[in-house]
């Protein structure tokens, strides 16, 4: 967030860009918010990361935490569209997004689908991950994709899971790669639970 004149400061050509800056002058009222505690950061202290089991209790816990993120911000849906997919959210508030499991990661999605939607929200409330193992290896694969995703961009997951993390995982395929994400799982929801503010 900044003032009008410090839009596009330093980009190539940015003399193209001073009237569309002098347009937005004359028809916004520039306002000075005082910084100050990031609201979203304080709320996510409040709110536990990780619900196992994975019951109605667990889900009634994601729908309260996520009617707290979105605050005042209308409910409705979106769609992230990566080379001609359409992936469909069917609870968006703001940069938010409340779905489950079996929608990101028992579709046939790819790496780069979870890289688009860790670029269009800030965070995910998801239900439903179940123990991963060999029996469903390419959804451990993509729910991998999906944390990586999530981890590199500084976003926040709220979750409920069939177990704790560290015993999220009993296969052998991915043995190796699963304790990164383990460790990437654990990072997050300490972060979450700290209130660290999320990637601006």
């Amino acid at each position: 967030n900044r003032h009008a004149d410090e839009l596009y400061k330093n980009g190539l050509h940015r003399d193209r860009f001073l009237p569309f800056i002098a347009l937005l002058k004359t028809k916004c009222k520039m306002i000075e918010i005082a910084a100050g505690q990031d609201w979203r950061a304080s709320v996510l202290a409040q709110i536990p990361a990780w619900y196992t089991p994975d019951d109605e209790v667990a889900l009634a816990a994601l729908e309260s935490a996520f009617a707290r993120l979105a605050g005042t911000v209308p409910v409705g849906t979106d769609i992230v569209r990566v080379a001609g997919r359409e992936i469909v959210f069917d609870k968006v508030a703001g940069d938010v997004a409340r779905t489950d499991f079996a929608s990101l990661c028992e579709a046939p999605l790819a790496a780069r689908d979870y890289l688009a939607i860790a670029g269009r929200f800030a965070g995910l409330v998801l239900a439903g991950i179940p123990r991963l193992s060999d029996a469903n290896e390419p959804a451990a694969r993509r729910f991998m994709w999906l944390v990586d995703a999530l981890y590199d961009r500084q976003r926040f997951l709220i979750a409920s899971a069939a177990d704790e993390i560290g015993g999220l995982y009993d296969g052998h395929q991915f043995a190796f790669e699963f304790d990164r994400t383990r460790s990437r799982l654990g990072e997050m929801t300490r972060r979450t639970a700290a209130g660290r503010p999320i990637d601006e």
